[in-house]
């Protein structure tokens, strides 16, 4: 019997693949909680890790939440030659792929000198730094 996955707690959500042996050798990998997301690899291996990116690639274009099926729902629907396998959305890898909207900020000028003087001894730029702690501060008031 297969081990269970990770339960759904906190914000890194686990999907469920189903890892299925191709005829003409590999493996093809589907999400039957995401339509269309389907990917494929010549190893178990590099099947999993283009689940990995083809899930992160997926979710970074949707509008909506998906909450995935209960693992044991998908394992009562298992035919032969299906193997369910746990996958985390890697949600930096999801970030990276996600487009890009330009806003219009207003900061205080002493704000904003101190910003462009961090960026000068660090190196980097002003968006990805906004958003870093942006991030950041969302995490730390939860």
């Amino acid at each position: 019997m297969a081990r269970k996955p990770p339960t759904n707690k906190g914000t890194m959500k686990t999907y469920i693949a189903v890892f299925t042996t191709a005829e003409e050798g590999g493996f093809v990998v589907q999400f039957p909680d995401l339509p269309g997301c389907i990917t494929e690899g010549d190893s178990f291996q590099e099947a999993f890790e283009m689940a990995n990116d083809v899930l992160a690639h997926w979710m970074a274009d949707q509008k909506q939440d998906y909450e995935p099926t209960p693992y044991e729902v998908l394992e009562s629907q298992t035919k032969e030659g299906e193997q369910l396998v746990a996958v985390k959305l890697d949600t930096k890898l999801m970030d990276s792929y996600s487009t890009t909207a330009r806003i219009n900020l207003s900061l205080p000028g002493n704000s904003l000198y101190k910003i462009d003087e961090y960026l000068s001894e660090k190196g980097g730029d002003r968006s990805k730094l906004m958003t870093a702690a942006t991030l950041q501060y969302i995490e730390a008031s939860r």
